[in-house]
C-alpha cells in the first residue's frame, strides 16, 4: 500500500492563528493531520497523547488552544479538513484507468494492409468526431474543478474551454477556494464556468481585503 499523504498549505507559513502557536504545538498539530490522513478521524484523549508522547495535562493544555483556535473540535476531529483535500489526490483511480486503457489497446487487431488502405481513403471524407463526443471521465482535473465551481451550468462548454486553455490544476484550485470567500462572489457576482476559463480568471490576484485565516 503506498504511503498516505495530505495537502499542507503555504499559508501555514504566514497564518497568524498558526504562527502565534509554539513551535511544540506546530508540531502536535501537524501530528493531528497525520493521524487524520491515516484514517483517525476521531481519537479519544488517551490515543492522542500516546501518539505524541505527551502526558495527559499537556494535551488537555493543547486541545484547549486547538478548539479556542479552530483547528479542531472537542471529540478531537480536523476541522474542514475536507475543504482543503480531494478525492483526486489518490493516484488509484488513475493508475486504474490508465492500465485498463492499455489493455485495450494492447487487445487491437492489427489491420491488414490492403483494408488499412481501404480505411485511409475513407477517413479522409469522414467528419471529424463531434466534440460532443468527448467523455468527462478522461479529463479528471476538470472534474475536480467542476466539483468546487459553484456555479453548475455549462458543462460541456466548459470542458472544451479547459482543453483549449488547459490550465494548471493546482493554480484554478487555489484561485477557485480564496474567491469563493471574497465579497464579489458571496455578493452573487460569479462568472459563468466556460468565462471563468475563457478569460484565465484563476490569474486573478487576491485582494488584501479578502484574505482568510487558516
Amino acid at each position: 500500500m503506498a504511503n498516505q499523504w495530505f495537502r499542507l498549505y503555504g499559508e501555514f507559513a504566514h497564518d497568524s492563528k498558526v504562527q502565534m502557536l509554539s513551535e511544540t504545538n506546530q508540531r502536535r498539530l501537524i501530528m493531528l493531520f497525520c493521524l487524520r490522513c491515516n484514517g483517525d478521524v476521531t481519537l479519544q484523549d488517551e490515543e492522542v497523547t500516546f501518539q505524541l508522547r505527551i502526558s495527559d495535562e499537556e494535551w488537555q493544555t493543547t486541545k484547549a488552544l486547538f478548539v479556542d483556535r479552530g483547528f479542531i473540535n472537542s471529540d478531537n476531529e480536523v476541522l474542514n479538513w475536507d475543504k482543503r483535500q480531494f478525492i483526486s489526490d489518490s493516484s488509484a483511480e488513475r493508475v486504474s484507468k490508465h492500465r485498463e486503457k492499455k489493455k485495450q489497446e494492447c487487445n487491437v487487431t492489427v489491420t491488414p494492409p490492403e483494408q488499412n488502405r481501404t480505411y485511409t481513403e475513407q477517413s479522409r471524407t469522414k467528419k471529424p468526431k463531434a466534440a460532443t463526443n468527448l467523455n468527462y471521465d478522461d479529463y479528471p482535473e476538470f472534474l475536480e474543478f467542476w466539483s468546487v465551481y459553484p456555479i453548475k451550468e455549462g458543462k460541456m462548454d466548459a470542458l472544451k474551454s479547459w482543453i483549449a486553455s488547459n490550465p494548471p490544476i493546482e493554480k484554478v484550485l487555489s484561485s477557485v477556494r480564496w474567491q469563493l470567500g471574497s465579497k464579489k462572489w458571496k455578493d452573487g457576482y460569479i462568472p459563468m464556468p466556460t468565462t471563468y476559463l475563457n478569460q484565465m480568471r484563476w490569474q486573478d490576484e487576491q485582494p488584501v481585503t479578502d484574505l482568510v485565516p487558516f
